[in-house]
């Protein structure tokens, strides 16, 4: 029995890796004054965070609804020739798209499966690719489920922003408003804490940040095997090299995933984000 996978794009996987692996992607919605763009489709990335960067009014995003979860379904199965599809979506505490990828098996005729990720960003990037490796294994959908919730755990993402100013305008800042944030140069590290964005700790300089950010991989290794790592950034492609770079050598790796920050996660994080993901086997 054929398996799609499906996911929403905040996942910040190249659109190589996407097609490698037969993944389908239900796409963000980016709200721009009167405007409705595609996250990844309507607006490139280096044209979301020129205009994020300059722009006066800033851009909302709304999740996909049920309908487009339901004809994302539609297509992924007809696509693959699949009998069933496991669907894997962002943190439910940090949107309405896992509640409509819900919905949405309602309104199909077939088995889906849907998961909650907990978290976003490559860590979602990396339980989908965790979904796709257990599938050409050839387990079922629900060998595939299980596969992905015993990943949950060995998932996470910590990063910094130049600004806490976009995570406020989005009410998604949750537990990281006791952080200074922008005052005395101060900068935040935050990660992914039961599903919401939550303050890791500060720390002063970026420079700093970005060591810091590497050690804390470090100590959540504890002897483990790294078995994804992947830096991702909003604008900041030199910065994201160099650190690409640095994990390489620190952690004796042989590649390191290199992507952009998805549109619908950049409106919330503003330019310059810039963060270490990990998968733990």
């Amino acid at each position: 029995m054929a398996i799609a996978i499906v996911t929403d794009s905040t996942c910040d996987l190249k659109p190589e890796l996407v097609a490698q692996y037969g993944i389908s992607l239900v796409r963000q919605h980016i709200l721009w004054g009167t405007e409705n763009y595609l996250d990844g489709i309507d607006l490139s990335i280096n044209e979301f965070y020129q205009r994020l960067n300059e722009a006066e009014d800033l851009p909302r995003t709304s999740q996909p609804s049920p309908g487009d979860f339901a004809t994302g379904f539609r297509a992924a199965r007809e696509a693959t020739g699949a009998d069933e599809v496991v669907c894997i979506t962002l943190s439910a505490d940090v949107s309405g798209t896992h509640n409509s990828a819900v919905q949405a098996v309602e309104l199909v005729d077939f088995p889906v499966h849907i998961i909650d990720a907990r978290t976003a960003s490559l860590p979602l990037g990396f339980l989908v690719l965790e979904a796709a490796e257990a599938r050409d294994k050839g387990l079922s959908a629900e060998g595939v489920v299980a596969t992905v919730k015993a990943s949950l755990s060995k998932v996470q993402i910590y990063f910094t922003v130049s600004t806490l100013e976009y995570l406020h305008r989005g009410g998604r800042i949750g537990g990281a408003r006791r952080l200074i944030g922008d005052t005395l140069n101060i900068k935040p590290i935050l990660y992914v804490q039961e599903g919401a964005i939550a303050a890791k700790e500060s720390v002063r300089t970026r420079s700093r940040v970005i060591k810091r950010m590497i050690d804390l991989v470090a100590e959540a290794q504890h002897g483990q095997v790294l078995k994804r790592v992947g830096v991702v950034h909003g604008m900041a492609l030199e910065e994201a090299e160099e650190l690409a770079a640095i994990l390489k050598s620190r952690f004796n790796l042989e590649d390191v995933y290199l992507t952009n920050c998805a549109a619908a996660i950049g409106v919330h994080v503003g330019p310059s984000v810039l963060g270490v993901a990990y998968q733990l086997t």
